[in-house]
């Protein structure tokens, strides 16, 4: 009789899947593997994560680690995180004495940089500190310092020389006359050359009336029998008010209107709570007197120290982060010309203009060029070109670099909110311009950030999810001569993109007078102010332009003694609930600094929202190796961002159309970063995305599934993924099921494990990764013994997908099947099944028998170590003949 056997061997490389259909499957597909997995072409059992420790009724949520200390935080849902030492017996309670817990509110999401652990909450960022083996809770946000200005009168200013311009310059007595009502009615036509060259005549009317009163006054001019007289004359005046100039800055004394701010410096040298530019006006549009002699001249100006009251709120918290508060000004701006331009001037042409300016009290004075204040004689003076207030005022705008005057230590008990002298050191004020400069403006440093992600990269913390309260504002913006008197309020609409809002300030006390002048809001989308006076109930409003320089916007107007308030002005309502959603950003904070986010690391991801970032470690093509560090997924796709000169992200660029699932996880490893999405497991290389479970996307399996359902893709809507570093495999566990897919990275094959711990937490604790089930059991990947000193036993299960054995349409019957596996304690079990059509099977008692087209056989496993192997099966096939006559 002829046997007609064949031999075929099966080796089960795909390991599970459900694509193709059963009529076009493989021989070398699983239905389902359970305990078992393919790995190095054979299928080897699935080590277990081994318990070290126990946190019951917390989530763990994070693992802080440096090198000499690992700590698991871990968060009860109710506000409050814990931490907890892993030490060489598995997870201990901190040391005794050590607070182990901290209320931070509702946590988001928790990372560190360095020694500071962050807390992503619903309040905003929560900041501690790791030192001496304890943590110190610093809140939410650095302290804001509260800082006011003040200028105070130091005396005239003058030079150790008057200006001797005997023999090039004539003096001359003249006579004036006055009538019963004071008027100029006669006065002696002197005909003089200007400094100019011009020739001119006094321009006061000549009345024939004489005078009630005679009055006589010296005049002066510049001699023209030599050319240079003119030229001599202007380099003495110059060279004595640059002599005066430079003498006040000697001593520490401000002549000119500037600016100044304040600022905390930080550890690392950054600067953050940038306060607003103050104005200062030790004059506002003319600082300059001279007093004339037959043979030399004198000029003096009046000069104004600075002073300050600073109190910082909770700085003894902040003292390892904050280690000074630094003041900062701008050069003054002259409101004369320094240049070749003085003249002797008469009364007639001088009267009504100011020659000093003071905001001394309620009012703005202005001192004016009139007659001799002691005897109501009329005097003659040298005078500059003087500028208009409007170019003041715009020369002022662009004084946008502030350079260091003074720093005082975080421990100074000048920072008791008293009025303290500013202690200016020699040589700063003269050189300003070496000083130290403020390079970086304030970029929404005192707005308040709610983030709902973070990623930590390089020192760096990249925040994302990111919602932006807007902040209050200042209240002081003059610093005045003087305590000042009157409270107001400032009341700032913002409008941005996703927010419009009134914000209100504390109440500011300032003076009138100053209402009008200067004002600023560090946000550029702050387009009005209303100044609100609570007492009299009136106010008064300004339209705000963008500053052209600074991250902000100001009105700067004119100092006024009668401010036209309007009372028809109301408080306007404000929300405290307003923020601006900036969920297609990532602020990025400075190297080794996560309290800081400049303007150079907010970057904005294509226009959707931003659901996650990885690190990539693969190059995006070639010669490109790094140049896109971070991978941004977002629910309209992935980006990659690229890196400037300073490590920071300059760019963003599109890598992919796929679209992650809103809660996936992200998970690193060497060359890939995975991920899950609607079409399943997914991985990113570089500037490539491929499905890794193309083979689990099929049908959902009619028979045979003994564990779960077989539904992959609803598996991974709610899934976390454990990275195994050393066996290379994803454990990918769902928060409901109490079984996992295993993934392995190498021969790309899924398997099941029936391990019995559903999942709670997966937390990165690289190389190691930690899962905590329901019951606060903690496990470690790391921990698993080496192979070969595995002394536990191994049981699972595996299903063959239906098996062809040479032909789909060919009855066939099983003559042998013989096991090829390695094990000196383990058995296998095989049950088989026989089926035509795929779909009604029939479990066979034996071999041989009837004839099947279809087969299925599900192996039992027992008794297997860590070392035992299956490598698959020989089976002998005979096919019934169906081309003779039976």
């Amino acid at each position: 009789m002829e046997r007609n056997l064949e031999r075929k061997t099966l080796s089960f490389g795909k390991g599970m899947t459900n694509v193709p259909s059963d009529l076009l499957s493989d021989d070398s597909e699983l239905l389902e593997s359970d305990g078992f997995i393919f790995r190095d072409g054979e299928m080897k059992p699935i080590q277990n994560p081994v318990k070290i420790g126990e946190i019951a009724g917390q989530k763990i949520m994070y693992v802080h680690k440096m090198a000499d200390y690992e700590n698991i935080i871990a968060y009860d849902e109710d506000r409050t995180i814990y931490w907890y030492v892993r030490g060489s017996n598995g997870i201990e309670m901190p040391p005794n004495g050590v607070s182990a817990s901290f209320e931070v509110g509702k946590v988001k999401d928790i990372k560190s940089t360095g020694n500071t652990l962050i807390v992503a909450t619903e309040d905003g960022l929560h900041y501690l500190k790791y030192k001496g083996n304890k943590y110190k809770d610093l809140g939410t946000e650095l302290p804001k310092p509260e800082v006011h200005f003040y200028m105070f009168y130091a005396g005239n200013v003058e030079a150790d020389s008057s200006i001797k311009y005997e023999g090039f310059v004539n003096s001359k007595e003249l006579e004036i006359r006055y009538d019963a009502n004071g008027d100029v009615c006669y006065i002696e036509k002197i005909r003089y050359i200007m400094n100019n060259g011009d020739n001119a005549v006094s321009k006061v009317t000549v009345t024939t009336n004489p005078a009630a009163k005679t009055e006589k006054f010296m005049g002066y001019s510049v001699t023209v029998d030599n050319a240079n007289n003119k030229d001599l004359f202007q380099t003495a005046v110059v060279g004595h008010v640059s002599s005066i100039i430079n003498k006040a800055a000697e001593d520490n004394i401000f002549l000119f209107p500037f600016f100044v701010r304040s600022a905390l410096k930080l550890f690392d040298g950054t600067y953050a709570r940038i306060s607003n530019p103050v104005i200062c006006y030790p004059c506002v549009t003319a600082n300059c007197n001279s007093q004339l002699r037959s043979k030399a001249a004198r000029i003096t100006m009046y000069g104004y120290r600075l002073q300050y009251s600073i109190s910082i709120p909770n700085k003894e918290d902040w003292n390892d982060i904050v280690k000074e508060i630094s003041l900062f000004a701008t050069k003054g701006v002259q409101p004369f010309k320094l240049d070749k331009d003085w003249k002797f001037a008469y009364p007639d042409e001088v009267y009504g203009k100011a020659w000093h300016d003071s905001l001394s009290g309620d009012v703005y004075e202005k001192s004016i060029y009139s007659r001799n204040s002691s005897t109501g004689e009329p005097c003659m003076r040298i005078m500059p070109e003087y500028k208009t207030e409007d170019d003041i005022r715009e020369e002022l705008l662009g004084k946008t670099v502030f350079y260091k005057i003074e720093q005082i230590g975080i421990n100074s008990s000048k920072l008791d909110g008293t009025t303290q002298k500013a202690e200016i050191k020699d040589g700063v004020l003269s050189n300003l311009e070496t000083q130290e400069q403020l390079q970086k403006d304030d970029y929404y440093g005192w707005a308040h950030y709610v983030f709902d992600k973070m990623f930590a990269y390089n020192g760096r913390l990249n925040s994302y999810g990111a919602k932006r309260k807007p902040f209050d504002g200042f209240n002081h913006f003059t610093a005045l001569d003087g305590e000042p008197r009157n409270e107001y309020k400032y009341y700032v609409k913002i409008e941005a993109n996703s927010m419009s809002t009134w914000v209100e300030s504390e109440a500011g006390i300032g003076r009138t007078c100053a209402l009008t002048g200067w004002f600023y809001y560090p946000d550029p989308n702050a387009s009005e102010v209303i100044i609100y006076d609570t007492q009299h109930q009136r106010g008064i409003r300004f339209e705000l332009e963008q500053h052209p320089r600074l991250n902000g916007a100001y009105h700067f107007g004119k100092l006024e003694n009668d401010v036209s308030w309007d009372t028809s002005i109301s408080i306007p309502t404000t929300d405290n609930g307003a923020q601006e959603d900036l969920n297609s950003q990532i602020f990025t904070s400075v190297v080794n600094n996560p309290f800081v986010f400049e303007a150079s690391g907010d970057n904005t991801v294509g226009t959707g929202r931003i659901l996650g970032i990885a690190a990539n470690t693969e190059a995006v093509s070639q010669g490109q190796f790094g140049q896109y560090p971070l991978i941004v997924f977002t629910n309209e796709g992935i980006y990659g961002m690229s890196v400037n000169s300073e490590g920071l992200y300059s760019a963003s660029h599109p890598i992919s159309r796929e679209v992650c699932n809103e809660d996936s996880p992200f998970v690193p490893t060497d060359r890939l970063v995975y991920f899950t999405s609607k079409r399943g497991l997914m991985a990113s290389s570089g500037g490539q995305v491929a499905c890794m479970s193309e083979q689990l996307r099929g049908r959902t399996p009619r028979n045979f599934i003994s564990v779960g359902e077989g539904k992959f893709l609803e598996f991974l809507a709610n899934c976390l993924i454990a990275y195994d570093y050393r066996d290379s495999l994803l454990r990918i566990f769902s928060q409901d099921k109490d079984y996992q897919y295993i993934y392995n990275m190498v021969d790309k094959t899924f398997s099941i494990a029936n391990s019995g711990i559903m999942a709670k937490a997966v937390v990165n604790d690289y190389p190691d990764n930690l899962i905590q089930d329901i019951d606060g059991n903690v496990y470690s990947l790391m921990a698993k013994p080496d192979i070969n000193d595995d002394t536990d036993n191994y049981r699972g299960s595996f299903t063959t997908r239906p098996l062809k054995l040479g032909g789909s349409m060919t009855l066939k019957s099983l003559r042998a099947v013989k096991h090829l596996f390695d094990s000196d304690e383990g058995t296998i079990g095989l049950e088989i099944y026989g089926s035509n059509d795929c779909k009604h099977w029939c479990k066979l008692p034996s071999l041989a028998g009837k004839p099947w087209k279809y087969f299925t056989f599900k192996y039992t496993l027992q008794n297997f170590k860590a070392t035992d192997s299956f490598a698959g099966s020989i089976v002998e096939v005979q096919n019934r003949r169906e081309d003779k006559i039976r």
